[in-house]
């Protein structure tokens, strides 16, 4: 008799109710395909057009990134109408034992689907960091995984669990229940029983059936009411692979009928426990309040646990309330016993240390008080830690507040009020976190995805610091669609579109902004921003309508910076990473390059992970070697030859020894990378510049090329070379239009010198007592030097921290937060 195939397609954890259809099934005429690889069973089904392909879907499944990769072939729509999915429950390791246990799978409902999005973007994040420090062998398979995980996180496991659901899949109890009638009519067969063949075990995937009994685990974001069918004190129980023992072994296992009684009696022990009725949290007696005699208060508390414990016991809610009530009065009646041990003798009085037993009111809650006697990481209450990080908030403690937020983190990875408050802190009040603010707003918009606000902050962050203005449009937007009255997104969506060139676009949306809010926004300035002219009341609505009506799609507008480009040197650490970073964001070609090639290219996939478009050209060269500056600039492809702004920030200091003892190798290292250096890249760069009669060379001094100190004498030497060079190239190269400017810092933090000229970590710490500028300071001075109109060249800059005169003077009078 001719079989209709039907190919199952699961995870490992859901092997036993793969094995039981294909064992139920087998004297039928549906003929079983279970143990084959994946990726063969989906080819056969591809080509096979009158089989069909069943398909468990679980919680294990949607995590598997070896089954998942199958689901674009799966649910694609040549195989529509031959693809059964079925919700079955996952399978876990119970916590705390060995023992398996079973949950449902869950993907109804919208935070379902953010559940499994946050679920690929955690693991692209961990497959990440896995193979920076994986052997080289197994960074391939590594990164198909990461790339894997990269596209379930942005959309593919939404579109999938939406197909899915589109199906209206069959549930796993339903489907044996109904004896796999529904499978038969899906199929349009009718079940035939086949006859006269011998019985022989299922051996695509071999298990054994034990009488193991396991709970089943009813769990959800939402709250779930256990769902007991039949006899209410009854519980589907399941058996993991995991936990089925060898064939040698099988004797010696428990039979049901030796058991069952001993099963069922804990069963209903645990059913009964779980009683609707919760008691009252109370205190702990400390040592010295247990006497001879019992305290009322813990007598009450035996009282109301024999009620709730005594299995056949119908507890009633006055009588519970009425306890509960004689415990609190009595509480209040020696609130100093949960605080303080009292001796008989006055002089023998010990307070006790602050605790947190028994706290109620977070508003009596003493958050000092508990940081002094507790370490942060040992506080394991949510509420309290919210309690503390946002007292130290209010008070201006963000560094205790960010660790309290992310110590509330690490309890809970998914809380969307932490992630909410630690981005706007970090956005707020540290300026070099803007991208972990950025990851931390995307964290929660996938928890909080209903929150038109937190889509605004991250759009405002877009638009004012990474400059992504067509990313940051997709935000305003989506805040829209969830309020479509929130006049502060129209405005910013205006101020992206305005920036992008979409002018009519950007003052359709901005007249929306003050339809819902004049007395905020119709300005003069903004008027004249937006191109608006108020002629005509019925303007508004006329600009509205034809927003309205137009086409989604919006064509991205290239940078005005796009064809500009600029060449910084030393851009692998400190100060020139800074300066490059700074020109990227603001969409310049921009060619890195430095000695350490690892160095410049994490820096070039952290910009391009985290920034909308990026230009960047990566060059691996030492600029002391004459050849390889040759070399690395000849290589350069056609669109990246005309260099409009070189920025020779390569230099070093090495050793702070006096002359007659310094080391000559030091000398000869600054010689050649602050002076040779700087002459060959701008020998080899501007005759270019000459040719198109255009471009701007800026050099990084120090005020050690003006003042020299003690144990400086070569480095200084270098820096005055510098100094003089700058003005010879000025008084040379002015005549062909080309600016040349000296950028001299004081003391600069957040780099690499001091551990360079010290090269000794712990000598190199000279900023703890005061605060110098950091390179961002430097490369922001810099950005405005280079973006200064054609006709003005500001020539040379001298700049220190306000806590530094000169290249001797420092007030280390410490790093206060005002200076």
């Amino acid at each position: 008799m001719q079989k209709h195939t039907v190919y199952i397609f699961f995870s490992e954890a859901n092997e036993i109710e793969a094995n039981q259809i294909a064992k139920d099934l087998k004297h039928t005429n549906i003929n079983c395909i279970v143990a084959a690889p994946t990726a063969e069973k989906v080819t056969q089904l591809v080509e096979k057009e009158d089989a069909t392909g069943l398909l468990l879907v679980s919680d294990n499944y949607l995590k598997s990134i070896q089954e998942t990769t199958h689901l674009d072939r799966l649910l694609d729509e040549d195989l529509e109408n031959r693809i059964i999915p079925v919700i079955t429950h996952g399978r876990r390791l119970k916590v705390g034992t060995s023992q398996m246990e079973v949950y449902p799978t869950k993907i109804q409902t919208l935070n379902n689907v953010m559940y499994y999005r946050d679920f690929w973007y955690e693991e692209w994040i961990a497959l990440r960091k896995k193979s920076k420090s994986a052997p080289i062998e197994e960074q391939e398979a590594l990164n198909e995984q990461k790339e894997i995980a990269k596209k379930m996180s942005v959309g593919s496991i939404s579109n999938f669990i939406r197909k899915i659901n589109s199906t209206e899949p069959a549930d796993w109890d339903e489907l044996c229940a109904d004896d796999y009638k529904m499978l038969f009519d899906k199929v349009g067969i009718e079940r035939v029983f086949v006859e006269g063949e011998e019985e022989e075990e299922v051996s695509e995937i071999p298990t054994i059936e034990i009488p193991v009994e396991e709970v089943v685990v009813e769990e959800n974001v939402e709250t779930e009411v256990l769902d007991l069918k039949g006899d209410e004190e009854s519980i589907a129980v399941e058996v993991s692979a995991s936990e089925i023992p060898s064939n040698e072994n099988e004797e010696e296992l428990p039979t049901t009928s030796e058991n069952e009684e001993e099963t069922k009696e804990e069963i209903e022990e645990e059913v009964v426990s779980e009683e609707p009725i919760e008691a009252m949290p109370l205190p702990e007696v400390t040592l010295n309040e247990a006497t001879e005699e019992q305290p009322e208060a813990e007598l009450i508390e035996e009282e109301i646990e024999e009620i709730l414990t005594e299995p056949e016991a119908t507890v009633k809610e006055e009588v519970l309330a009425e306890l509960v009530e004689e415990v609190n009065e009595e509480l209040e009646e020696k609130p100093e016993e949960t605080t303080a041990i009292v001796d008989e003798s006055e002089e023998d009085k010990v307070e006790l240390p602050f605790t947190m037993e028994g706290l109620k009111d977070l508003d009596s809650v003493d958050a000092q008080a508990i940081l002094e006697q507790y370490n942060i990481d040992e506080v394991e209450d949510v509420d309290i830690l919210f309690h503390i990080a946002e007292s130290n908030a209010e008070e201006g403690d963000f560094e205790d507040a960010r660790r309290t937020y992310e110590r509330i983190l690490k309890l809970d990875p998914y809380n969307g009020r932490a992630l909410i408050w630690l981005a706007r802190l970090l956005a707020r009040h540290y300026d070099g976190e803007t991208m972990e603010a950025a990851h931390l707003y995307r964290k929660a918009i996938m928890v909080n995805d209903d929150n038109a606000a937190l889509y605004y902050e991250y759009a405002l962050l877009q638009k004012e610091y990474f400059k992504s203005y067509n990313k940051a449009s997709d935000s305003f937007r989506e805040a829209l669609l969830i309020d479509s009255m929130f006049e502060d997104a129209y405005l910013g969506l205006a101020q992206c579109q305005r920036e992008m060139g979409m002018i009519d676009q950007a003052k359709a949306n901005y007249l929306q902004a003050c339809v819902l809010d004049a007395a905020k926004f119709q300005t003069a300035e903004n008027d004249n921003y937006f191109g608006v002219l108020r002629i005509l009341e019925d303007e508004v609505e006329e600009a509205v309508q034809e927003l309205e009506e137009e086409e989604e799609v919006i064509e991205e507008e290239r940078s005005p910076n796009a064809d500009t480009v600029v060449m910084v040197t030393g851009a692998s650490s400190g100060i020139g990473q800074a300066i490059a970073g700074q020109f990227i964001m603001a969409g310049y070609k921009v060619i890195i390059t430095g000695r350490r090639k690892e160095r410049l290219d994490e820096f070039q996939q952290l910009m391009e992970e985290h920034l909308e478009e990026t230009h960047i050209h990566s060059l691996n060269f030492d600029v002391c070697d004459l050849d390889a500056v040759k070399n690395a600039l000849d290589s350069l492809p056609e669109e990246w030859s005309n260099i409009d702004i070189l920025i020779n920030n390569a230099g070093l200091a090495k050793g702070l020894a006096s002359i007659h003892e310094g080391n000559v190798k030091h000398w000869e290292t600054m010689i050649n990378t602050n002076i040779k250096g700087l002459l060959y890249m701008t020998r080899m760069v501007t005759p270019n510049m000459v040719a198109r009669k255009k471009g701007h060379v800026i050099n990084l001094g120090s005020v050690a090329g003006t003042q020299v100190y003690p144990g400086g004498g070569v480095y200084c030497a270098t820096k005055a070379a510098v100094d003089s060079l700058t003005q010879s190239m000025r008084l040379d190269l002015y005549q062909h239009n080309i600016k040349v400017t000296c950028v001299s810092p004081g003391h600069v933090e957040a780099t690499e010198f001091a551990e360079v000229r010290y090269e000794d970590k712990e000598k190199a710490k000279i900023y703890e007592d005061f605060k110098p500028l950091s390179a961002r300071d430097v490369a922001e001075t810099i950005y405005y030097v280079a973006t200064r109109p054609d006709h003005v060249n500001i020539q040379d800059i001298l700049m220190f921290g306000t806590q530094q005169a000169s290249a001797r003077d420092v007030n280390r009078s410490g790093r206060g937060e005002n200076k």
